[in-house]
């Protein structure tokens, strides 16, 4: 009898050892997923299941929102090993629970829970003390939908805001409030302030300039005398905001200004067109680096103490900002006096009543522009064809302008064009040495601009960017963007749109060949959803060579790993390429692009 019972408790126990296992490592407990309209978001699951055959295992969520329980969706699940990866569309609001399980037939393997999981918008705030925990009265959240993102974990907003400079108050609960209570959605910051930095310690890295900021410790002097960021602000700045993932948070909330304007020391004084040039840089590289136009708003801010109230100069650039399209406009917080500030008024911070004060002021400039966006988003979705040229926002028809300027002081010995979005932009910059070596002597030019969709294109070609030039070969590559930012689309509209392209440019320049290259690939793994529709674009696109005019070329292969991972070296974040990246491309695609300089077009 003793001994059936130590068996029955031996396969009772190897049972145990041997059952699944299933933990989630996205979404965090108290995440905001930034919502992508008014009613619906996008939830991305992470996780590891282990003890459990991923092939004919499935997994399963659902979300419980205000006590009711969703159904239970089957996942499109991407497993590498153990971990795998999926989406799940959830309802705006907050917070909700998401429950997740494994099946192998009708049997639950495992099952795992995040308590509390929100859709709503998230916000990047950043500069210097103002926007950090320097304020004279902590503050805390009150309605229980606003959290902070401190690089690890997202946690209720209370003042200090982990990630951000200070120990004292700020205005981020009461502004939280505000806008949680007036969309009825989770509200969540990513804090990155850092008291007392002056714009020039927020450039990147070794960009000049001719006079240090009061503080240096950010900066540091060239032996030509100049001075140079070190760039650990940016650097800081574009890694968390890289946390939250393509279109990951709504804005960048952007208050600073004090330290450059008005120093006690002249020389440290930044002037006004400075400012604004370095801010721009600031604006446009963090986009660069995000491959995506976040939006900015900029307040105006130069006070510092009662009879130096302003910088007109400093005031002037930021609003130059907003009227150029690169930024919107946020609050005048320099108007913000008296009580408001610290120390009886007498201080640059705030004091507890001008830190809600403050919060409101923004919500003012934020919730407005927001139920714009809401309103715009149904037309939008309908006016998203990516075979009709659709006009870009502000930011990306400045960059237009500057492509054309450039194509046209080369238009004379123009030989090859590059058009694309961010990948092709990339030339300019992070492949840039290969750029001048490989490309320059070919008398290239490059118009890729980041964010662009296929429509956009179609928009640069008729706003002037191909007109009076004969270049004897374009190199196309497009459609990532539609992939991320238009999931709605389906491999076949953009394989159109890309059509409706190669057909406009044989229009419009019929004396051109086209190199028309494969769409990159997507992601680290070879079988996430995205992945598989640049496949599916890939495979339509390539019949579109018709052995003359147009030539297709896939350089997929040469960036992928033999089990057809995108390797980190290659592609740093999935989309990008690094420099090595660019030689690889370079390289893969010189010979074909050689040899169809040397043919004549067919008619």
């Amino acid at each position: 009898m003793r001994s059936k019972l130590i068996v029955s408790l031996l396969i009772l126990a190897m049972g145990r050892l041997h059952a699944a296992t299933l933990k989630l490592s996205a979404p965090l407990d108290y995440q905001v997923n930034q919502r992508q309209s008014a009613e619906r978001g996008t939830l991305k699951i992470r996780g590891n299941l282990a003890d459990a055959d991923s092939k004919t295992t499935i997994v399963e969520a659902r979300i419980v929102a205000s006590e009711k329980a969703g159904a239970w969706q089957r996942l499109s699940t991407t497993f590498t090993g153990t971990s795998f990866t999926a989406t799940l569309e959830a309802p705006a609001g907050g917070w909700h629970r998401l429950e997740v399980r494994a099946l192998s037939g009708d049997k639950v393997l495992a099952e795992a829970v995040v308590e509390h999981v929100g859709v709503g918008d998230v916000f990047v705030i950043a500069g210097q003390s103002n926007s950090a925990n320097h304020g004279e009265e902590k503050q805390s959240a009150k309605s229980g939908k606003v959290v902070t993102f401190d690089g690890r974990r997202w946690q209720l907003s209370s003042d200090p805001q982990p990630g951000a400079s200070g120990g004292a108050g700020s205005f981020l609960p009461p502004f939280g409030d505000a806008m949680a209570q007036r969309f009825k959605v989770p509200v969540g910051f990513v804090a990155c302030g850092i008291g007392a930095t002056s714009v020039r310690e927020w450039l990147p890295k070794g960009t000049r300039f001719p006079n240090p900021p009061t503080l240096t410790g950010r900066v540091q002097q060239l032996p030509s005398g100049d001075w140079a960021s070190k760039g650990e602000a940016f650097a800081m700045f574009v890694a968390r905001m890289k946390q939250m993932g393509p279109h990951g948070f709504r804005a960048v909330l952007w208050h600073q200004g004090e330290s450059d304007a008005n120093q006690q020391d002249p020389t440290r004084t930044l002037a006004g067109k400075l400012y604004r040039e370095y801010l721009e840089l600031v604006i446009r590289e963090s986009r660069r680096e995000l491959g995506w136009d976040a939006p900015w708003f900029v307040a105006q801010v130069s006070y510092h103490v009662p009879g130096d109230e302003a910088s007109p100069e400093i005031r002037a650039a930021q609003a130059s900002l907003w009227k150029d399209g690169i930024a919107l406009a946020g609050p005048d917080s320099d108007a913000l006096k008296g009580d408001l500030r610290e120390n009886g008024g007498k201080g640059v911070h705030f004091s507890g009543p001008g830190l809600r004060e403050h919060a409101a002021r923004w919500v003012e400039k934020v919730a407005p522009w927001l139920e714009q966006q809401q309103a715009r988003q149904p037309a939008r979705a309908l006016m998203s064809d990516p075979t009709i040229p659709e006009q870009p926002n502000a930011e990306w028809r400045m960059r237009h302008a500057e492509r054309v300027a450039d194509v046209r002081s080369h238009a004379d010995a123009l030989q090859v064009l590059f058009v694309g979005d961010s990948i092709t932009g990339g030339w300019r910059d992070i492949g840039k040495a290969i750029w001048e070596k490989e490309f320059v002597p070919l008398h290239a030019v490059n118009i890729g601009i980041a964010g662009s969709q296929t429509q956009h294109i179609l928009w640069q070609f008729e706003s002037g960017a191909i007109d009076g030039i004969n270049p004897r070969v374009v190199v196309l590559m497009i459609g990532v963007n539609n992939v991320v930012a238009l999931p709605s689309q389906s491999a076949a509209d953009i394989a159109r749109g890309i059509s409706t392209i190669v057909a406009r440019l044989r229009e419009k320049l019929p004396r051109t060949r086209v190199l028309l290259l494969a769409t990159f690939p997507k992601d680290r793994a070879p079988t996430t959803p995205d992945r598989r529709k640049i496949q599916e674009i890939n495979a339509l696109i390539a019949k579109f060579d018709d052995g003359k005019n147009v030539r297709f070329c896939d350089l997929t292969p040469k960036f992928l790993s033999r089990d057809g991972t995108l390797p980190s070296e290659i592609s740093p974040d999935g989309v990008h390429l690094s420099p090595g990246g660019y030689a690889i491309w370079a390289e893969a695609m010189g010979p074909q692009l050689r040899a169809l300089l040397e043919v004549k077009v067919t008619h």
